[in-house]
């Protein structure tokens, strides 16, 4: 007859004080926590471009400089956050847009430099 108690110790006690396991902790919080959505105020060459497409976003746009299209004059081939697709950008005369018009494309913004 075989018992797991040996002289009052149960075997795994026995076990766990040899071996110094301790209790499963509960598992911790997790490293990263979504955070609130961060409003983040327009940047210095942050314009309204067009996409073929007619979608409105903002992007940044820095002359003679281009990290995240392919400038080609006056226009740049770069992703369009609004349909997903790679289409000609131009930029957009912020004064010919309605207050709706610019609200829309504060919204989207491609991603962001820094």
């Amino acid at each position: 007859m075989s018992s797991s108690k040996t002289s009052g110790i149960d075997l795994q006690d026995a076990y766990d004080l040899e071996f110094k396991r301790k209790p499963k902790a509960p598992s911790p919080e997790p490293l990263i926590t979504p955070s609130p959505t961060i409003e983040r105020t327009p940047a210095k060459h942050d314009r309204i471009v067009v996409c073929e497409h007619g979608h409105l976003y903002t992007t940044t746009w820095v002359p003679l400089i281009s990290f995240k299209a392919v400038r080609l004059g006056n226009q740049r081939y770069q992703k369009c956050p609004i349909g997903q697709h790679w289409s000609l950008t131009e930029r957009v005369d912020e004064r010919s847009l309605t207050p709706e018009q610019r609200e829309e494309a504060a919204a989207h913004h491609d991603w962001h430099i820094w």
